[in-house]
């Protein structure tokens, strides 16, 4: 069990991050006041980057380090790419053992931002907007 000093801890250094976004102590408070379990639960797993350029070995790396044998088929994953304004926006999620895209809450989830992406990376997509890596 957690002790309630570790929790006192972390609410507060969580209060100084968000005062240090720009939230006032009331807003801080709020926020912690109105967080709920399964926006904890979405955001654990999500990771968002922005990059110039991404690769396709940027790709097999989020990957490597997000796959749980027990629960993921090995080096599977499905990356959709959509274009807006200039960016490509990529969502990278994991296949489970059935070759089935997880998409469930709290699953590991990335989103990339990127003006470009590296060669290997575009002969996959082919003249598709989605790639399965096995």
């Amino acid at each position: 069990m957690i002790s309630k000093i570790l929790v006192g801890k972390a609410i507060e250094e969580l209060k100084k991050l968000l005062i240090g976004l720009g939230l006032d102590p009331d807003q801080a408070i709020e926020f912690l006041k109105n967080l709920d379990m399964e926006q904890l639960k979405l955001a654990w797993n999500y990771k968002e980057l922005k990059v110039d350029t991404y690769s396709f070995r940027d790709a097999i790396e989020w990957i490597k380090s997000e796959m749980d044998q027990n629960k993921h088929k090995y080096n599977g994953a499905v990356i959709n790419k959509t274009e807006e304004n200039g960016k490509i926006i990529l969502t990278i999620c994991l296949l489970d053992k059935k070759d089935e895209p997880m998409l469930k809450l709290g699953d590991a989830f990335c989103k990339v931002e990127t003006l470009s992406i590296c060669d290997d990376l575009r002969a996959n997509f082919g003249d598709k907007n989605m790639c399965i890596i096995k």
